[in-house]
């Protein structure tokens, strides 16, 4: 759901209530997966500035704005992780609010079905990493998996079903996961560094809104006619909160703004199936 959450937008500066370690040593720069990128990476990893033509370094990795998405990082070795930016939405062309990210139940195994046969289509070949990941907890207290808006107007969003997924491909401790990262909305890791000194979890720079904050946000944005819901559900979002990003903490996002986007769902009523809305 980040087309909701304002995170292309790193203007804000502030600190970060919700980001404890923010006075770790800054991350220079970090591989940035926008809403439905995902896949395994290898660090270290190198891109061409656009602004100055020099090669940039990373070995870190980070995603904002997952409202109703799910952002995930798990290690697989020293040089290689999956992390993905996740969104599932129902196909609704004449109605574009809330309910396009409430999941009826009937609709819950069959996401969970194409979740999975993605996470098989990603780790094909590579049956072994899943087995070293599902066994090895070192790789598994290293997980992060962030959702802050997970029930939806009181109906399931995708996240639930999602994450639920991605705990028992990988054999993941959910209540362990989501009790640590429930009120933060993207994250930045240093793959290289296996403490997690350097883990950013990005808030805001005031608490974080809950579920039900949300639910009366986007209660209010149904009532703006004059702008998509999108632009209304922002505009009233950010009048209160404002999100701690990447360059708030000095760090810039490096990435392919082109790369293929395989991690957005969509169902489609007409035909009967969720499918891949790149």
């Amino acid at each position: 759901m980040e087309q909701l959450s304002g995170s292309q937008n790193e203007s804000s500066s502030a600190g970060s209530h919700n980001n404890p370690s923010s006075l770790n040593p800054t991350i220079p720069h970090c591989l940035y997966l926008q809403q439905g990128m995902g896949g395994i990476y290898t660090f270290p990893t190198d891109f061409l500035d656009p602004q100055s033509t020099n090669l940039l370094h990373a070995t870190a990795i980070g995603t904002t704005g997952c409202m109703s998405c799910v952002g995930v990082y798990i290690p697989i070795d020293d040089n290689r992780c999956f992390a993905a930016h996740i969104d599932a939405s129902i196909y609704k062309p004449y109605e574009r609010n809330m309910s396009v990210w409430q999941i009826p139940d009937n609709l819950g195994p069959s996401l969970r079905n194409v979740v999975r046969g993605m996470l098989e289509s990603t780790f094909k070949g590579k049956e072994h990493e899943v087995k070293s990941i599902q066994q090895r907890q070192d790789l598994k207290d290293r997980a992060i998996i962030v959702c802050f808006w997970p029930t939806v107007g009181q109906q399931s969003g995708p996240g639930p079903h999602v994450i639920d997924t991605l705990c028992e491909y990988f054999h993941l401790d959910q209540k362990k996961l989501i009790g640590a990262n429930a009120v933060h909305h993207g994250f930045i890791v240093d793959h290289f560094d296996k403490l997690s000194q350097r883990t950013r979890l990005l808030g805001w720079t005031r608490p974080g809104p809950s579920p039900q904050v949300l639910d009366e946000i986007a209660k209010l944005a149904d009532n703006c006619t004059t702008r998509p819901w999108g632009d209304n559900f922002r505009s009233i979002f950010q009048t209160t909160y404002e999100y701690v990003m990447p360059s708030t903490l000095g760090c810039q996002r490096i990435g392919k703004e082109q790369e293929a986007r395989p991690w957005v769902f969509g169902y489609d009523y007409s035909q009967g199936a969720w499918g891949v809305r790149e």
